[in-house]
């Protein structure tokens, strides 16, 4: 019995002692682990870290990179197919002059050979006083003073003589040679009738004109119709297409 007590009591010294002997070397594993597991979590972390500054760092350059290719990229152009359809363009006829004079038949009065509204009378012999207010030259006198003159030698003759005056129209368009050297130059360039006669006005060698103006000395527009001018040149009333040109 003693024996069997000695042998426990030896078998738990022997194992304590063994205990005692392996408990550093326990300790010193355990260090080693959690050590071991520190350094992964910082190697973890660091990895994570490193890896989200490149993310961010790679997503910065291909903000900037496409941010370059939209600014130095050409625009695309998109082309789209229509279906269109020739036809062959219109033809017109050739333009017209307006510069005509009106027709004879509106502007016939007498039945005279030129058409013109002339009406020819046998006139008794003057007398020497009207033969003298006949040859006055007013040409001297201003345009005023002229149209003064001649109104009071046109009131001083018989009333016969004065309503041939008025009557005695010539047409310019149909007698050029009986005015051609003598009734200076008028290019009518622009004819403006109103029924109101104040607003009525032509342009006359770039100069514009209304009714009772003097073109010059001798001549002066005496009234302005819807297709033609009637102008006085001297003792002569002369009537003028509209937009005509005279060459003098």
């Amino acid at each position: 019995m003693s024996k069997v007590m000695q042998a426990l009591e030896n078998s738990q010294k022997h194992h304590a002692a063994a205990g005692s002997t392996f408990a550093p070397h326990r300790h010193l594993g355990m260090s080693n682990v959690s050590s071991t597991r520190l350094a992964t979590k910082v190697a973890i972390v660091a990895a994570l870290a490193a890896g989200g500054a490149a993310i961010g760092v790679f997503q910065a350059y291909q903000l900037e990179k496409s941010v370059w290719l939209n600014q130095h990229s050409e625009p695309t152009v998109n082309k789209v197919s229509f279906d269109y359809q020739s036809a062959t363009a219109p033809k017109f006829n050739d333009l017209l002059t307006t510069n005509k004079p009106p027709p004879p038949s509106v502007l016939t009065k007498s039945d005279s050979s030129e058409n013109t509204r002339e009406i020819e009378f046998k006139k008794s012999q003057p007398s020497e006083q009207e033969g003298f207010l006949d040859n006055i030259d007013l040409s001297a006198l201003s345009p005023d003073i002229a149209m003064r003159v001649e109104a009071a030698i046109s009131n001083s003759k018989p009333a016969a003589d004065r309503k041939q005056t008025e009557d005695e129209v010539s047409i310019l368009s149909q007698q050029v040679g009986r005015w051609s050297g003598k009734l200076p130059a008028m290019n009518f360039q622009t004819h403006v009738y109103s029924s109101d006669f104040k607003k009525r006005w032509v342009k006359i060698n770039n100069i514009e004109y209304s009714e009772g103006d003097w073109i010059d000395n001798e001549t002066r527009l005496e009234k302005i119709e819807q297709q033609t001018c009637l102008i006085r040149f001297k003792q002569s009333l002369i009537e003028v297409p509209a937009l005509y040109d005279w060459k003098g």
